[in-house]
Formats: C-alpha cells, structure tokens, sequence
C-alpha cells in the first residue's frame, strides 16, 4: 500500500504561490490512498476554493480513490465534503488499526492551547496576510525560523506523542509548516511540514515512512 499525506496547503492564503507544482506531485507520484493532513483550505482567510486548481484535481482524484482528510484548525468546518466530495472526513485517521505497527494520521493542533483556533489567533492571520498583500512582508514565516520557535516545536512534537501514542507507535502530523522527525520512548513522530511552505509531503511505501520534497514546475 502506497499513501500519499499532504499537510497546510492553505488555499486561500495569498502566500501560496505553488498549486502547479502541488497539481504536478498529484500527478507524478504513485499512490492508493491519499491522506490530507489538515490545513488544506483556510477558511480564516477565504470562503471560495472551487477555482483552486488544486481543489479540483483533489475531487478528480476522490472519484477514483480513498482521499482521507483529516481536519486541521484552519480549515475546521462542517463544508468539507462540498468542497471535495467523496472524501471521508475525520479528526484523526487511525490506518490499518488492526495490524500490530497502524499509523496514525492528526494534524497536531489539539495540543496547543484553544487548539489554535482563539480569536487573537484568526486576527494575526489576517493581519499577516493584509500586509502580505501590501508589501510581501510575511512575519508568520519569519517568526517560524527564529531558533526559540524550534525549541517549541520539538516540545509540541512530545506532547503529540505522550498524548497520541497509545494509538501508534508511528504518528504522522502536520500543524507547525516545519518538516522533521521527532523520537520519544520508542514512538515516532513524522512531521510533514507544509507544501505552502516548506514544499514537502510524507510518503508511505509498504509502512516504510519518508519526509519528501516536492520538485518545483
């Protein structure tokens, strides 16, 4: 079984400037299953995603094979199957829980406080993406490389793990647009990063789990 995993794509951030590349990987890799790992819409920041390339080479592919999308704090609305219908909605997605080594799929925003969704959290993001617009200024990503903001990370990377690991030994997230491998106590934690982002997306092959990069158009 091979899963494709796809995490904070963000259609309807105006910083996301790659949906050909992203409608290429869907393309390009070979995969039975795809998992959206949350943060594939924003709806903090638009209500309007029927025009995104990529939202309809999303619903071309449910007509053809399991798509899983796992909610994220971004795109927690009740509309998801309007958007792409055929997919099976979820707020986290446990795969082949029956065999001894399931994977498990959460898009990791369930241990920050408010589960990132407070108010203030919606306004910075507009606030971010105004100025974007106005002078290409981005402090949301600026903010993510300052060393400080990696230290949190593995932290939050932990608690995903304490919090979720009863369910699997391998856990899949996505939330914090960094990508990176996290081990506590014998369980691992698979980062996907953001394809808005960082361009990179998680590959499963025959439970062999993989951080890739996405190749640009």
């Amino acid at each position: 079984m091979r899963i494709l995993v796809l995490s904070d794509i963000h259609i309807g951030d105006p910083r996301l400037h790659n949906e050909d590349d992203i409608v290429k990987l869907l393309d390009s890799v070979e995969y039975d299953r795809l998992v959206l790992n949350g943060d594939i819409v924003d709806t903090w920041l638009a209500d309007f995603f029927t025009q995104s390339p990529v939202i309809k080479k999303l619903r071309s592919i449910a007509k053809q094979k399991p798509v899983i999308w796992v909610r994220g704090n971004h795109d927690n609305v009740s509309c998801h199957q309007t958007i792409i219908p055929g997919a099976k909605v979820k707020d986290m997605y446990l795969y082949n829980r029956k065999s001894p080594n399931p994977i498990l799929f959460i898009h990791g925003h369930q241990v920050y406080k408010f589960m990132n969704m407070a108010p203030h959290q919606k306004i910075l993001a507009k606030v971010n993406a105004f100025f974007y617009n106005l002078s290409g200024i981005d402090f949301q990503t600026w903010g993510r490389k300052v060393f400080l903001y990696k230290n949190v990370i593995v932290d939050k990377r932990i608690k995903v793990i304490k919090k979720y690991g009863y369910l699997s030994d391998n856990i899949v997230i996505g939330h914090t647009h960094i990508p990176g491998y996290q081990i506590h106590k014998g369980r691992s934690l698979y980062d996907a990063g953001s394809l808005m982002d960082s361009s990179t997306y998680v590959y499963i092959e025959n439970d062999r789990i993989s951080i890739e990069r996405m190749d640009k158009a």
